[in-house]
């Protein structure tokens, strides 16, 4: 994915599907698009439909835990 880029925005919807789909991969995916030269200044815009009680924090809580970004909800 990396030779597609640097990237100004990163849009994704329906990513996050609690237990079934668990945000570290996801978090993973971001992190190494941020990582490519040129893609610090990135903004990811995440659409999330709250199916089940935790998954957003769950996210939240494992880029923070990582200290990738400054998340704001």
């Amino acid at each position: 994915m990396q030779e597609h880029g640097p990237f100004e925005y990163i849009v994704g919807s329906d990513l996050l599907y609690g237990d079934r789909a668990p945000p570290g991969p996801l978090v993973d995916v971001l992190a190494s698009l941020f990582s490519a030269p040129g893609s610090s200044g990135a903004h990811v815009i995440l659409a999330v439909k709250n199916r089940c009680a935790d998954e957003t924090q769950a996210f939240c809580r494992e880029a923070e835990q990582r200290g990738l970004w400054d998340i704001r909800l």
